[in-house]
């Protein structure tokens, strides 16, 4: 049983994808696949996180493995819609919110 599934959609050089489940143990070799699979021609890609209700330190990995997605292939990740507890663990992990792949912002 798969505890994260990814869907998604290519439209020129931008790939829209939507995981859905939690951020687990395995979920980032998940996302690797999935990444695997883009065509070389990807300049963006955008993943709407809204469908992840669960994470947990390994879902950790599965940001690490997007910001290296995105450094070794030269584009641009982002992700938007995190909400709940996965939320929760970004703060606790002093990522920014709204898109982990940005440095968090510095209190003054």
């Amino acid at each position: 049983m798969n505890t994260l599934v990814i869907s998604g959609r290519v439209d020129a050089d931008r790939a829209e994808l939507t995981p859905c489940g939690e951020l687990v143990h395995g979920c980032a070799e998940t996302l690797a696949r999935t990444l695997a699979e883009l065509p070389p021609t990807i300049t963006r890609v955008d993943l709407d996180m809204e469908g992840v209700h669960f994470m947990d330190t390994a879902g950790l990995q599965f940001i690490d493995v997007l910001g290296d997605f995105a450094r070794q292939r030269f584009v641009t990740v982002t992700t938007t819609n995190w909400n709940g507890q996965p939320r929760r663990i970004l703060e606790l992990a002093g990522l920014d919110t709204t898109d982990p792949l940005r440095p968090a912002p510095h209190p003054e």
